[in-house]
């Protein structure tokens, strides 16, 4: 019973090591959207717009900033490799 027991927690002390940097990714991103989502709503009402095809103006919104966030992203490191080179 003793062997059992310890091999219980080891394989639970190593499960919650192996996903844990999933639970940090998890609340990052929902920190991230959340702040997003304020600054979506803020642009949804600039231009007026309650929903776009059933879906929240907010939502589209927050949607559209994430995806800029990457094109500036590799446009920043994609201007670095050329100076590198």
């Amino acid at each position: 019973m003793k062997t059992f027991l310890a091999h219980l927690r080891e394989v639970a002390i190593s499960g919650f090591f192996a996903l844990f940097p999933v639970y940090v990714l998890f609340v990052i991103i929902t920190k991230a959207w959340t702040s997003l989502a304020s600054i979506g709503t803020r642009l949804a009402g600039m231009f007026g717009l309650k929903s776009i095809l059933g879906v929240g103006g907010t939502t589209v919104f927050s949607g559209l900033l994430v995806i800029a966030i990457w094109i500036v992203t590799r446009l920043l490191v994609r201007f670095r490799d050329s100076w590198i080179t």
